[in-house]
């Protein structure tokens, strides 16, 4: 995976962007590390202890962003920010595909090393983030939904070219992504799961009995009643309306 901190990277085009993305390692030096450490600080100079130390902890953050960043279906990352020295690690980043990149992980002197790379910052105890450290790397909806549409618009040309276990299967992926945005959201819980009961499951139960009338009846009913939902949440300017040719990647054939 590219490593850079930079926003675009010359001859890649970015064609999606998949939300955050970080790497985090708390690291120590052992009672006997720390003493020799302390002798070397009197004669001044480098201490050459904890720049070993500090050397492992960016590759083991980097690394693990990296393997989040796969993980979350992406080839690259981009715009990460290193902090200064003696401060918490915050940073932005983006997971990119294909364009992006991420940056080196920052380095702090002395134990216990807190290091990030990339991605939201987190207390140097990893088991004890904060409240808004936990909501920031949860996804959001502005991150979901854009995954709700495409899984959408895949069901809808897979109903119409008759290939049924395809929409079935993409229609099972969106209610589970639904699902998630209750959980990652809770304040608009209760809407969301309206909306997958007044919606979402018949236009599932229409697929399941291969109607394509219904079918269709009730895409466009789900697709009217997501954008009414927009309005509600004052997100009025969001209007989504199903594309009109069929997603270029996939052979929509029956098999």
């Amino acid at each position: 995976m590219m490593v850079t901190t930079t926003e675009n990277i010359p001859g890649t085009r970015v064609v999606r962007t998949l939300g955050q993305v970080f790497g985090l390692t708390v690291r120590s030096r052992s009672i006997g590390g720390n003493i020799a450490a302390g002798l070397e600080s009197l004669a001044g100079g480098e201490i050459r202890a904890y720049v070993k130390l500090h050397e492992d902890s960016r590759r083991q953050a980097l690394d693990r962003l990296v393997e989040n960043a796969t993980a979350m279906g992406g080839c690259a990352s981009g715009t990460t920010s290193e902090p200064a020295a003696g401060t918490t690690p915050r940073s932005e980043t983006r997971s990119r595909w294909p364009a992006g990149a991420p940056a080196a992980p920052p380095s702090l002197p002395g134990p216990p090393l807190p290091i990030h790379s990339g991605g939201v910052a987190a207390s140097a105890d990893p088991e004890n983030l904060s409240p808004e450290e936990l909501t920031r790397l949860q996804p959001g909806l502005a991150r979901l939904m854009p995954e709700i549409a495409n899984r959408l618009w895949r069901a809808a040309y897979g109903a119409r070219a008759g290939n049924w276990p395809l929409a079935r299967w993409q229609l099972a992926e969106m209610r589970k992504l639904l699902s998630l945005c209750t959980i990652t959201r809770p304040k608009y819980a209760d809407d969301l799961a309206e909306y997958l009961h007044e919606d979402v499951e018949p236009l599932i139960a229409a697929g399941a009995s291969e109607d394509l009338p219904a079918f269709e009846s009730r895409l466009a009913q789900a697709i009217d009643a997501a954008n009414e939902w927009h309005r509600r949440w004052a997100k009025g300017f969001i209007v989504w309306r199903l594309p009109g040719s069929p997603p270029p990647d996939l052979d929509l054939a029956p098999r």
